[in-house]
């Protein structure tokens, strides 16, 4: 486990930079709140497009991401598309490193037995939470104790999974429910359409208040990593 820890550590360091060029008081006095995903415009690879069907054909290597300061969503058919377009975008580094990390523990779960021992327990292996920790702190610094709460209607109604923490890698039985979600600070977070963050991977970033419908990932998610 400590190698493990020690090579994660290495593999992720970088220097330390702001979360947001603007101040978490500023973002919390400009949140913006009632957000409609599925009325918000849509781009895939920086063209705008009318018919959401067309990103069901890009499987697992779709990802999508949701701007609070812009208020419009960015679909990318590759991992190589998203990365050559966010790199530019605030904290663009620390989002490329994040989609990494959830890579390299979504490989781990396979190699420490993580996934074997959930679906036999279903608790989360001591050994993965370790090394998920310690990724989480090259990022967290201090704890700031960020939750997102999700819910399986539209308007943040009906029931409700509270989530808190880095990484996160199964909602247990509320997978598959999530239709909108609050957040009351947002600064970067992934909601994954399958368990140990695996499959389509829809971020959502700069953002404070609730999104109503989280639009083409309704019911999909099923893992997520906040910070």
């Amino acid at each position: 486990v400590c190698v493990l820890v020690a090579l994660a550590s290495i593999f992720f360091s970088c220097e330390k930079e702001t979360i947001l060029n603007n101040s978490e008081n500023s973002l919390l006095e400009n949140k913006t709140n009632g957000i409609d995903l599925s009325q918000v415009p849509n781009y895939l690879d920086g063209k705008l497009i009318l018919n959401l069907d067309t990103l069901e054909r890009f499987g697992d290597n779709l990802i999508s991401f949701y701007d609070g300061e812009d208020n419009l969503m960015y679909n990318f058919s590759s991992k190589e598309n998203f990365y050559n377009w966010v790199k530019y975008r605030t904290n663009g580094s620390k989002i490329i490193k994040i989609d990494e990390s959830m890579d390299f523990l979504s490989d781990y779960a396979d190699k420490c037995g993580a996934i074997a021992y959930y679906e036999q327990t279903g608790e989360i292996l001591e050994e993965y939470q370790l090394v998920a920790d310690s990724i989480a702190k090259i990022f967290t610094g201090k704890n700031k104790n960020l939750i997102m709460v999700l819910h399986d209607l539209v308007a943040c109604t009906g029931s409700e999974y509270a989530v808190a923490g880095a990484f996160w890698p199964s909602f247990g039985s509320f997978n598959n429910k999530t239709t909108s979600v609050e957040a009351p600070l947002c600064l970067i977070s992934a909601l994954c359409d399958l368990k140990w963050f695996r499959g389509t991977r829809f971020y959502i970033t700069s953002f404070a208040g609730s999104l109503d419908h989280v639009g083409n990932f309704d019911n999909k998610a099923e893992s997520l990593c906040l910070f």
